[in-house]
């Protein structure tokens, strides 16, 4: 508010009434006359009070008003989420509120009448000229959206609305800025686009991995039956095993591919993670050089979770190997397991959590560390800091894939020469587990019966015919889904067994084996395909009798035909 007297001095007027009044008062024995001047200045004086009175309540009134407005503003911007700054034209503070405070950390006091030491370097020129306008031209600025530094170093990222206010004389006087913290936001855009990138990648990875799959399932095929006819003493056959070899390697790459792409089901149970780290460690106390130093912090009340135990070790084993590699003079890489709960916050700020309680495995080391960039493109197939043949780029990606078909989250933290931590989350296990399903291992059976073969890939097509009759079975085949159905239609009763690829253009291998369920509820349907699909357990898919991953050996087939020709529970393969 303004300084000085709240009330203003007595007008001219009001001076020479007091003085006339004081000098009739001294003389008393004033003649007719004179008493008749004192009376007028009795009434001057007291119209000049009484007009004193009303301004005094009139400035009374306004002073109030003026309190409340003020109290009222003040309110207002104590209550506002943002941050709010009030400059002067030389960009000293004014006024912080109490968020701006609770946000960046300074208080008014350490402020006041300074500038606000949280401008980065590489935001100074877009923000000069964006006050540079506001102070020369009053262009108010609206969501512009920046990055301000808080009083302990954090970068924080901000969306600022400015404008340039006036003085009583219209003249302006300074700036109000708001400042909103969009860091959260800023982190969820960034995890959707990672999240629709390697859904982008995944989607392209599993059409690849299927492709594949197909020009390695004739290889191998051919190779089996080329062997089938050699003697280990023929020239050919250690070449021909060489190529098998290189077969099967492949054929584990290409899995990998399909686990990042989400496209194999893993087949969860209940397992103790405590144990499966102990025998990890165990195996990499041989593996990896002594001067890696391993700990152990592991919760003995820990809850079982739900999981693939031979996966759940992989996840260990990629991680060990990138410590072990990040680690060359030596180090510690630790192994914490506890029970943590995500709540609705956590899951909020990161994309793809439900909430509820989880087992944590955490796998630190310290090691080199990783930049930001590197940060960018961890999970990435094919990606990979070592060089050329150290690697394939596909450790990490299984292990996103992995993660992320057993229902949990995994986290990244890393910074050079500060080490690396990784943190895995995973569902607890909530029910009874279910009993695996057997598997006998049986010798190349023969068989008499009528196969339907239904395959896009003409050499796979030629293959199966050729590998089914050289056992003794009568083959029909078929190149499409619908050329399927008329061929069963007219032939149900004599087709024993369908061996059904999923991925077909036209007609899919699902509406396939749908019609041909419609036409003979009974029939006996084995899937042999690139890629397990999730749910395959469920709906349609439930209807087959057997499922056979591609590229298969040439015993997994025919024990699998065997199988579901003879009525045994068949199961994927």
């Amino acid at each position: 508010m303004m300084g000085g007297p709240l009330y203003p001095p007595g007008t001219g007027r009001q001076v020479k009434v007091m003085k006339d009044y004081r000098k009739s008062r001294e003389n008393a024995s004033a003649s007719p006359e004179r008493m008749i001047v004192k009376g007028e200045a009795i009434r001057d004086w007291e119209q000049a009070q009484q007009a004193f009175g009303e301004s005094e309540a009139r400035y009374r009134k306004l002073y109030e008003q003026a309190r409340k407005e003020e109290q009222l503003y003040r309110s207002l911007i104590h209550s506002s989420a943002d941050a709010i700054v009030i400059y002067d034209m030389e960009g000293r503070a004014r006024y912080v509120s109490p968020s701006f405070s609770e946000v960046f950390g300074w208080s008014l006091e350490e402020l006041e009448g300074r500038q606000i030491p949280f401008l980065p370097g590489f935001e100074k020129d877009r923000t000069m000229a964006i006050i540079t306008d506001l102070i020369e031209n009053g262009t108010p600025c609206r969501g512009f959206e920046t990055r301000r530094f808080t009083k302990d170093g954090r970068l924080l990222d901000m969306s600022i609305s400015a404008s340039r206010y006036d003085d009583h004389q219209g003249k302006p006087a300074g700036m109000l800025v708001m400042l909103r913290d969009i860091s959260e936001r800023k982190r969820l855009e960034a995890q959707l686009r990672k999240a629709q990138k390697m859904e982008a990648i995944g989607t392209l990875a599993g059409g690849v991995a299927h492709d594949f799959n197909n020009i390695l399932q004739v290889i191998s095929g051919y190779v089996e039956i080329l062997l089938l006819n050699k003697g280990k003493e023929d020239p050919d056959s250690e070449k021909l095993g060489a190529v098998a070899r290189s077969v099967d390697k492949a054929s584990d790459l290409v899995r990998q591919l399909l686990t990042f792409s989400r496209e194999v089901e893993s087949e969860l149970g209940m397992v103790d993670l405590n144990q499966e780290v102990k025998q990890v460690s165990g195996m990499l106390e041989r593996a990896i050089p002594k001067m890696v130093h391993i700990e152990l912090a592991l919760n003995p009340d820990l809850e079982a979770v739900s999981g693939d135990p031979v996966q759940i070790q992989q996840i260990m084993m990629n991680l060990a190997v990138n410590a072990r590699d990040a680690m060359p003079e030596g180090g510690t890489l630790s192994f914490r397991t506890e029970k943590v709960f995500l709540d609705d916050r956590y899951c909020r700020i990161h994309l793809g959590v439900t909430p509820g309680e989880y087992a944590l495995l955490t796998i630190s080391d310290t090691g080199q560390g990783m930049d930001e960039e590197v940060m960018e493109h961890l999970f990435e197939p094919f990606f990979t800091t070592k060089d050329t043949g150290g690697g394939t780029g596909l450790g990490l990606a299984t292990v996103y894939g992995i993660v992320e078909n057993h229902g949990g989250y995994i986290t990244c933290d890393s910074r050079p020469g500060a080490g690396t931590t990784f943190k895995i989350y995973l569902p607890l296990f909530k029910q009874a587990s279910m009993g695996e399903t057997g598997r006998r291992d049986r010798n190349l059976q023969r068989g008499g019966e009528t196969i339907l073969v239904v395959e896009d890939e003409p050499h796979i097509r030629e293959l199966g015919e050729e590998l089914l009759q050289e056992f003794g079975y009568k083959v029909l085949t078929s190149p499409d889904g619908k050329s399927a159905l008329d061929l069963y239609a007219g032939k149900a009763r004599d087709i024993d067994l369908v061996i059904l690829d999923l991925i077909m253009p036209g007609m899919g291998g699902r509406r396939c084996l749908e019609e041909i369920i419609k036409i003979n509820p009974e029939a006996k349907v084995l899937i042999a395909s690139g890629h397990q699909p999730m749910g395959s357990t469920e709906g349609i898919l439930a209807a087959a009798k057997g499922f056979v991953t591609k590229p298969y050996k040439l015993k997994q087939m025919l024990g699998k035909v065997r199988e579901v020709l003879d009525g045994d529970d068949a199961g994927p393969a």
